[in-house]
């Protein structure tokens, strides 16, 4: 995984129309300002708006959920089922690109297309990340 720069040019309105005609479970303004907010702070591990433009492109549906680590088990049905998953995860302030690929993609992931946005934070505990945002894709 490699940090990447979001070019200055991004609006929230990029994000806003990524979105259009498409079932959301949770409210899309809260949705679209936290990707938003997230892909313009430098972060661990960033990632690309193209990539998630394609990934969100790739899907009719979409579902969020907000959780710890260990909540991620009550969506495992969700997450085989789908096309790939945006992934936002805040680290204690030892995290590593080693726990996000092993600790978690590899581990909750595993054969799925995994766009992530990783941030360190002292304010969480180092034994359990915080999810700050999963969005699941699938097609109908």
């Amino acid at each position: 995984m490699e940090n990447s720069t979001v070019s200055s040019t991004l609006k929230l309105e990029d994000i806003e129309a990524l979105f259009k005609n498409k079932e959301s479970f949770l409210d899309q303004e809260k949705i679209t300002s936290l990707l938003y907010n997230k892909l313009i702070t430098p972060s661990l591990v960033g990632a690309d708006y193209d990539e998630i433009k394609e990934l969100i492109k790739s899907g009719d549906t979409y579902k969020v959920v907000f959780s710890n680590l260990d909540g991620l088990l009550e969506y495992q049905k969700d997450i085989e089922s789908a096309e790939g998953v945006i992934l936002i995860v805040t680290f204690g302030k030892n995290g590593t690109l080693d726990q996000l690929e092993n600790g978690i993609c590899k581990k909750y992931f595993p054969n799925k297309k995994v766009i992530s946005i990783a941030q360190i934070s002292e304010d969480v505990p180092e034994s359990n990340p915080k999810i700050d945002l999963l969005l699941v894709y699938k097609k109908r």
